[in-house]
């Protein structure tokens, strides 16, 4: 999803997963930030983002959502990452 007003009321967002991890960015009228381990959590019920352990894991999950967002010259959500890696 990245629509807001449909029946699930989900914020506009995008992300980035492997098989173990996903990382979402919700944007537009708020800025969230949203980790999951989907190992330890596959109902994706506890948010990590926050969470010291996973630091090195935001920044991993963040670099490859960057390099992503280049490779498809998606400018406008690189203009929303305030962890923009250069």
């Amino acid at each position: 999803f990245y629509e807001y007003p449909a029946e699930h009321a989900v914020k506009r967002h995008y992300g980035v997963r492997t098989d173990k991890y996903k990382l979402i960015h919700f944007y537009n009228d708020i800025d969230a930030w949203e980790l999951y381990d989907l190992e330890k959590d596959p109902t994706e019920m506890h948010n990590v983002f926050d969470d010291p352990e996973y630091g090195k894991v935001v920044d991993f999950m963040n670099r490859e959502l960057v390099r992503l967002q280049k490779q498809y010259s998606d400018t406008f959500a690189l203009s929303l990452n305030r962890f923009m890696i250069e």
